[in-house]
């Protein structure tokens, strides 16, 4: 029921910032507040499904939060946004997956090794190779 109420609360927090702050536009022609007021919308509906679906259910505690994985899976994409200039798409790319790869005890050294290089030249061959994001491979503080 808290989850739900979470959802409401920044559902309709999206939606008074684009009411106000933004010009609405119309159905034919949107304007910039157009999509995140429905947006916020749409997260206050799920909100109030998933507090109507928490009726009739007995609560169960929360249990343990695994620090690990909450920890590394939020200090990816800082690290990302930090490093993306600097090292470039590659090597940043590189960098944040093996982070994400040790949020989790299940994964060994062999295996994150392998994740993140499918992962970094998969990356590369959509973003770089194939849309031209204008970002370098390799930055300016590999000197490559």
């Amino acid at each position: 029921m808290a989850a739900g109420l979470i959802f409401i609360a920044i559902g309709t927090a999206f939606c008074v910032i684009a009411w106000t702050t933004l010009t609405m536009g119309t159905s034919s022609r949107m304007g910039p507040g157009y999509f995140p007021f429905i947006a916020g919308i749409l997260v206050v509906v799920l909100g109030l499904f998933i507090i109507i679906s928490g009726f009739g259910h007995e609560t169960t505690p929360f249990g343990s939060v695994p620090w690990r994985g909450a920890i590394l899976i939020s200090l990816a994409p800082i690290v990302f946004g930090i490093c993306i200039r600097g090292l470039g798409l590659g090597p940043t790319i590189a960098l944040a997956s093996m982070i994400t790869c040790f949020a989790s005890y299940k994964v060994g050294f062999v295996q994150a090794l392998a994740i993140t290089a499918v992962l970094t030249v998969f990356c590369l061959g959509v973003f770089h190779y194939g849309l031209g994001l204008p970002i370098q491979v390799f930055g300016p503080w590999l000197h490559v």
